[in-house]
């Protein structure tokens, strides 16, 4: 699980659409029409990304398609131009990936590794993008590894979202024990509260509250929605003194957002809907109905 949206649309472009066409704009000699077919083929992934892939009914949304349709069409005549520019490549793979065609999503990103371009930071981010892909292709096996032969080609401030992915990946491969360990080493060692975050909730999944309630402290250092997390589950552990103050401290730096998951984790809330400290947090916004 991974709660945070941190990578570009959920597939981890890196820096490719936040910053990558500015980079070649400036400092590298690429063709002009080039630059204009990515950027046209960004605006329309930009805007399919802000679309859900499907209705309320659960039809197709059409138009999502045809703008990743329309975006596929930009980045072929960019890669005819340019075949080995790396964000060519990534952006290939991410409409792939959108596709649900995810072998070819992988082999993009890897090749995009080595392309014209490429960064250290551009590489390390599409390993982890090809490890994702085999995992959604049901190719575990090579995602574990491709994690195991690529670590050295990992920058530090990737290693630790490296070993969630290994979490998920031995998760996949019904190795719940090493998975359970490798979380931990997350939790006790990261510095990233984002992968402490996500470790947390892998081994709250697995019942494994006190490395779970390990992982949230440490991610509080340095984000502090984690207290969110470990208010919640201190209430699921019967804690509801102690959940009810974490949720009122992180309430105070992240109401919007604390609603937000209140509202998606109501089940939990429910046994402390009738305590005051809990109804007062939320009693400024009409509209809110936590834990209903």
């Amino acid at each position: 699980m991974n709660h945070t949206g941190r990578r570009f649309v959920g597939y981890g472009l890196g820096a490719t659409l936040a910053g990558a066409l500015g980079y070649f704009g400036f400092l590298y000699e690429t063709d002009a029409d080039t630059m204009t077919l990515l950027s046209s083929a960004e605006v329309h992934l930009k805007l399919a990304s802000s679309m859900s892939g499907s209705g309320a009914q659960g039809e197709l949304n059409s138009v999502r398609r045809d703008l990743l349709e329309q975006a596929g069409e930009f980045v072929d005549r960019a890669r005819i131009q340019d075949p080995n520019l790396y964000v060519c490549l990534e952006m290939a793979a991410y409409i792939d990936a959108q596709r649900g065609r995810y072998f070819e999503a992988a082999e993009l990103y890897l090749a995009a590794g080595s392309a014209e371009g490429a960064t250290s930071e551009t590489k390390s981010a599409d390993l982890l993008n090809a490890v994702r892909m085999w995992r959604h292709a049901g190719e575990s096996g090579r995602a574990l590894d491709l994690l195991d032969s690529g670590s050295a080609d990992l920058l530090e401030k990737d290693v630790a979202a490296s070993q969630m992915e290994k979490v998920y990946v031995l998760k996949d491969l019904n190795r719940s024990a090493d998975a359970i360990r490798v979380a931990g080493e997350v939790a006790k060692t990261s510095d990233d509260p984002i992968a402490s975050i996500d470790a947390g909730l892998y081994l709250e999944e697995s019942a494994a509250p006190a490395l779970a309630e390990a992982a949230f402290r440490r991610a509080a250092e340095g984000e502090s929605i984690a207290n969110y997390y470990l208010a919640r589950l201190k209430v699921r552990a019967r804690d509801f003194d102690t959940g009810l103050d974490l949720l009122q401290h992180v309430v105070a730096s992240n109401r919007r957002q604390v609603q937000r998951l209140v509202e998606l984790d109501a089940d939990v809330w429910e046994a402390v809907r009738g305590d005051a400290r809990f109804t007062v947090l939320f009693a400024a916004d009409k509209t809110a109905r936590p834990g209903r």
